[in-house]
């Protein structure tokens, strides 16, 4: 009886499909963001976020388990985009900004301009 109604009512696909992260009813849980900068770099642009923390940036579903992250791009802000991230239990997770490099490339051409008016 049961291998019918499974040539009608295929239970098991139907349910394992609801489960896919398309066909699930997210039901989330959200984390904060902390951001922390190195104490090392002194610059005021970066030390300004050290302790911010921006609420409700992470979340994951109680169901599926998809994990999604907003997004701060320019132009994206504020999409959900799907990323992987380790959750906590006190609800906040911790990102690490680092610099994108020691200098900026405005000053990296001034100090090449300078190397070059120097040797000559």
């Amino acid at each position: 009886m049961k291998e019918f109604l499974n040539l009608f009512f295929p239970y098991r696909i139907i349910g394992s499909l609801l489960k896919d992260p398309i066909f699930c009813r997210h039901r989330m849980k959200y984390w904060d963001m902390k951001w922390f900068v190195d104490s090392d770099y002194s610059d005021p642009n970066y030390r300004r976020f050290n302790g911010k923390v921006w609420k409700n940036t992470f979340c994951e579903c109680q169901k599926c388990g998809v994990q999604k992250r907003k997004s701060m791009k320019v132009g994206d802000w504020g999409k959900w985009k799907n990323h992987s991230f380790t959750p906590t239990s006190n609800g906040i997770i911790e990102v690490e900004i680092y610099p994108y490099g020691p200098e900026t490339k405005r000053q990296k051409r001034d100090r090449l301009i300078n190397e070059i008016l120097s040797n000559c």
